[in-house]
């Protein structure tokens, strides 16, 4: 089931509201292996999180999204 693009409305539900940081941490790590340009906004603005964690993950997702949506596009 990795990979399934079904746990995407989960991921950015749990992502803005998890109960944990780190449950919100995994959750903004999954869109970034599964999203696509529709969650640029979304991770810009975890990116701007004053929770310093949260941030830096997005920040990272935000790259890894940007990496993959370059490789499908050269696919193409």
């Amino acid at each position: 089931m990795m990979g399934s693009k079904e746990i995407l409305p989960a991921a950015r539900m749990l992502a803005q509201a998890g109960e944990t940081v780190p449950l919100r941490m995994a959750a903004i790590a999954t869109i970034a292996d599964l999203g696509d340009a529709t969650d640029l906004e979304l991770l810009q603005s975890f990116a701007a999180s004053p929770e310093k964690r949260i941030a830096t993950i997005a920040q990272s997702a935000l790259k890894r999204l940007d990496t993959r949506q370059a490789g499908s596009a050269s696919k193409q």
